[in-house]
């Protein structure tokens, strides 16, 4: 079954048209990666041939970015469907596989016009290790935080993964806030909290920096480049050819230590640059020792100085390599950001 809404004016099958391209391109990749190449040459269209030789990457950074490439694929519709709900063939077949085997399933409610949506959209993952590792964590916590909750994967992975699990999900941006509320209603998880706000040690009320590029890829410091993967763009130049572009809102800011309230708890804090002041505004919380596993998105400038709060407060320091979590080591390649995770010694 499936199920669309489309923004007031545009052709339910002018949506519809757009979204199974998407559903072919994913198809397509997986089964490049399953069939052989002689195989494939056979069984493929010639036009479906021409896209698969292309690397993953440059096709799907095609599609990613709003900024350069979103109209090659947009032009297949004169307006693009405001959210959508249609799993490819590989995903029907994964999902009937894990209800026989007896696994809970999140669900997503996705906009397939924002490029982080479109981006879980086609992967129909994102950092497995990290939920796997927080869940199996969960189970002995009494709640789950999570701040910058974008639009809900992991306090929906993790809430339906532990039924009963307490919610608290943190996110300032208000398109953000809404699509976190529906995909936690979808979830039947309507028991949790969002507090649609920011994170940091002056509680009060703050400006928000929106990135353009990257819905999920907002923060507390003014960016000196907008940025999604490997791509910039400089501010002023990107103001200037979209002046309708709004680069910052007004959000109220929230302290750590109010959200937990002592509760014992796991975090999983990505905040774009602003963890520190997110993991300060904790300090009575992680001095209670209320914090027992934590995961933080930090970046190059932030990375060391996250290690030594975690470390000051009782916390090992440990890292995901090759899909195998390991006690920290310092690398000696820039990261532009990597997730460390965080347990009570």
């Amino acid at each position: 079954m499936s199920s669309a809404k489309v923004l007031d004016g545009v052709d339910n099958n002018e949506a519809t048209r757009l979204r199974r391209f998407l559903e072919h391109y994913r198809t397509l990749h997986v089964l490049r990666a399953v069939l052989p190449g002689a195989i494939a040459r056979i069984l493929l269209p010639a036009a479906y041939r021409r896209w698969l030789a292309l690397p993953h990457i440059e096709v799907l950074d095609l599609i990613q970015s709003r900024y350069e490439y979103f109209h090659l694929v947009f032009s297949f519709t004169r307006s693009s469907p405001s959210s959508g709900s249609r799993p490819s063939p590989f995903g029907l077949i994964c999902r009937e596989l894990l209800r026989f085997a007896g696994k809970r399933q999140a669900r997503l409610h996705l906009d397939l016009c924002r490029n982080q949506h479109l981006q879980l959209y086609m992967a129909g993952y994102y950092e497995a290790n990290e939920l796997r590792w927080l869940c199996a964590r969960a189970t002995r916590a009494g709640a789950f935080i999570d701040v910058g909750a974008h639009i809900g994967l992991y306090s929906v992975s993790i809430g339906t993964a532990i039924p009963g699990l307490q919610l608290t999900s943190v996110e300032p941006v208000p398109q953000n806030a809404e699509y976190l509320r529906k995909n936690l209603a979808l979830n039947g998880l309507g028991h949790a909290e969002v507090r649609e706000a920011a994170v940091s040690d002056a509680p009060g009320a703050s400006v928000f920096f929106v990135n353009p590029l990257q819905d999920g890829g907002g923060s507390l410091h003014k960016p000196d480049a907008y940025r999604t993967g490997n791509r910039a763009v400089d501010p002023e130049h990107h103001l200037e050819q979209h002046p309708e572009f709004v680069p910052q809102i007004a959000v109220s800011i929230v302290s750590l230590d109010s959200i937990i309230d002592g509760r014992p708890c796991i975090l999983k804090i990505d905040t774009e640059g602003a963890e520190l002041q997110v993991l300060a505004s904790g300090e009575n919380s992680f001095r209670a020792r209320l914090v027992s596993s934590m995961l933080v998105e930090v970046s190059e400038d932030t990375e060391a100085a996250v290690i030594e709060f975690g470390t000051r407060h009782g916390l090992r320091c440990f890292a995901i390599e090759s899909g195998v979590v390991r006690p920290y080591a310092p690398r000696s390649a820039k990261r532009a950001s990597a997730n460390l995770l965080f347990e009570l010694a």
